[in-house]
């Protein structure tokens, strides 16, 4: 006979009849649905026992004994609990009911009360196991049905059970990878035991961290897989995923990125990453060498107000917005100022970069450090030029010094006719200047296009200025003007020729005085540093006059380029000549206050002509 099916059905199993309706009477009051069975045999013959949450079973049946009957009925309904009704108090007997798998036994006379609250005990473990169950077989859907591969794993019996995803990758099956040690031995191989305390290690903290480990498949083919997984109650879910291609892929990428990196490093030109509003985003180390900053020191500044000088900012921006909006650039060539002040020429080209929707967003450019080339060709094509003043001064001197040596030997003569006539004595005697000015202008030229010869020797500096000043202030008797000099470098010695550098400081000292007004100072500054990566001292001399007013101060630098009424413009070119000739540099500084500051830099020690 068919039982309607209900998650509180209990069945009576007893021969007492009396008994059995007195149950079914007060377990219908609790809700329950009860069926009965008067034997052995009709209980067996029974077929959903499923339903059944409890049964109650009379010790001494008819047609069968308890040892009998009681393994055949929890064979049937293995999730149902099974309580042994007895009327012997005695413990062997209570003890032998629980060895052969009852859950409880009651005495008679059965006690209601204790009876119901049994069995509502029951009935919360029977809805519990079925929550459990539910969210096993939840879990379990879910493991067989992820993308990933998935085990779900019993912890109680150590038991694995695999998804097909698992099966794909590894190759081998759920019944090969049925248990815990098996997964581990046949997965991980020679490993096996360093993933297996790497996994013991990692269930401390939940296997809340994923971690990589090589993983061998049935085919013999190794791959890289990223392990991680989670516990709840007596399980555990074990997630694997494929990342053989990812992890081949990032070491590409992390080796292109270090050969970029190296590239960056060592390659001999300037690399520059500019965000789109003209910040420095990176540069490379030979950018360091040139400019003497550290990236860090001016990450995130403004590239322009930083490194590019005034006079040449409008004309980058230009073309930086050009690059921005897309264009490339290619040889733009503009100063740069370094740390030390010294501007060098780089040689620009420029292109945007862009993200992957295609955005530009930041311009990269590379230099090459083209000052040094610019100088030699500027020298060469000066060498030719004073080649060419040279020869044409020198026989220009030759021809004129014969007519002027004439010249002073008839003003000789003349002047014995006029001695007793001061006022054409007079006359005479201008002639004779005006012709010895001549000779000077003559000599002076042919010295500037004449090759520089260097006779080099330790000296201090301290020592040569002071005796370029003292030469200029004999001139200079009625301007009195004062040279208050700071030398914190007394000791240090320059490899110099002592001559030419005092014709240097005396050149810019005597203008340095000529440009000051009377009782003015003329203020001298000596410091070490650093010139092309060499000891060097740097020598400052600034004046009161009214300043340099043009757009390129440097052009003092000019031949025959003068302020003055008297002279030939040539002592600051030939200043220079003899400066860059002891590989130094001379130029005009920036210079906040008022007046001009012309610096010099030489190095300590010639560099090895070999």
């Amino acid at each position: 006979m068919t039982q309607i099916a209900s998650p509180h059905a209990v069945l009576v199993i007893d021969d007492n009849q009396k008994l059995c309706k007195g149950l079914a009477r007060i377990l219908k009051l609790d809700g329950y649905r009860v069926d009965i069975a008067n034997s052995a045999s009709a209980a067996l013959d029974r077929e959903e026992w499923q339903h059944y949450f409890a049964i109650l079973v009379d010790r001494k049946l008819p047609d069968s004994t308890l040892t009998e009957l009681l393994p055949q009925i929890i064979a049937q309904a293995p999730e149902a609990a099974v309580m042994v009704i007895t009327g012997y108090a005695d413990l062997e007997s209570s003890l032998q009911a629980i060895r052969l798998g009852a859950s409880d036994y009651l005495l008679k006379p059965i006690d209601p009360d204790q009876l119901r609250a049994r069995l509502r005990r029951f009935v919360e473990l029977r809805e519990a196991r079925d929550e459990v169950r539910m969210r096993d077989e939840q879990v379990q859907f879910m493991v067989d049905n992820l993308p990933a591969g998935a085990a779900y794993v019993d912890l109680k019996s150590n038991l694995v059970r695999v998804n097909r995803r698992v099966e794909e990758l590894t190759g081998y099956s759920d019944a090969e990878l049925s248990d815990r040690d098996a997964w581990f031995r046949i997965l991980f191989g020679e490993r096996k035991d360093e993933y297996q305390a790497a996994y013991e290690n990692a269930r401390t903290t939940g296997l809340s961290q994923p971690w990589l480990v090589d993983l061998v498949t049935k085919n013999g083919r190794k791959m890289i897989v990223e392990f991680s997984g989670y516990r709840y109650d007596n399980h555990e879910v074990w997630l694997i995923n494929d990342v053989t291609e990812r992890q081949q892929y990032e070491e590409q990428v992390r080796k292109q990125r270090d050969f970029s990196d190296r590239i960056l490093e060592t390659a001999q030109v300037i690399i520059l990453i500019l965000d789109r509003e003209g910040k420095i985003v990176r540069f490379n180390k030979f950018m360091e060498v040139v400019s003497g900053f550290q990236l860090e020191e001016v990450r995130d500044q403004n590239w322009f107000e930083l490194f590019i000088p005034d006079s040449s900012e409008e004309q980058i921006r230009e073309s930086f917005d050009r690059v921005i909006l897309g264009a490339e650039i290619e040889g733009n060539v503009n100063p740069i100022r370094t740390k030390s002040g010294l501007l060098r020429q780089i040689a620009w080209w420029g292109k945007p970069l862009r993200d992957a929707d295609g955005e530009i967003t930041a311009v990269l450019s590379i230099g090459h450090d083209v000052t040094d080339l610019m100088n030699i060709k500027s020298q060469l094509v000066q060498s030719e030029r004073l080649a060419a003043i040279g020869e044409m001064i020198t026989g220009l001197a030759h021809e004129s010094r014969n007519a002027l040596q004439r010249a002073r030997a008839c003003l000789d003569m003349l002047s014995l006719d006029l001695v007793e006539q001061p006022a054409h004595m007079d006359l005479t005697h201008r002639i004779k200047e005006a012709l010895n000015e001549l000779q000077r202008l003559y000599e002076e030229v042919r010295g500037y296009a004449a090759p520089i010869q260097l006779s080099l020797g330790p000296c201090r500096l301290k020592d040569i200025w002071e005796a370029a000043w003292q030469h200029i202030t004999e001139a200079m008797e009625d301007r009195p003007i004062v040279l208050q000099a700071h030398d914190d470098l007394p000791e240090i010695l320059c490899v110099v020729d002592r001559l030419r550098i005092e014709q240097v400081f005396r050149n810019v000292l005597e203008n340095a005085a000529a440009a000051s007004p009377p009782e003015s100072v003329v203020t001298l500054k000596s410091e070490a540093c650093e010139y092309k990566n060499a000891p060097a001292i740097r020598v400052q001399i600034s004046d009161n006059g009214p300043g340099i007013e043009h757009q390129d101060p440097n052009h003092i630098f000019e031949p025959f380029y003068t302020t003055k009424q008297k002279g030939t413009g040539l002592g600051m070119p030939i200043s220079k000549r003899i400066v860059e000739a002891h590989h130094g540099e001379i130029y005009v500084a920036a210079n906040t206050s008022k007046g001009a500051t012309i610096e010099i830099v030489l190095p300590c020690k010639q560099p090895n002509p070999y």
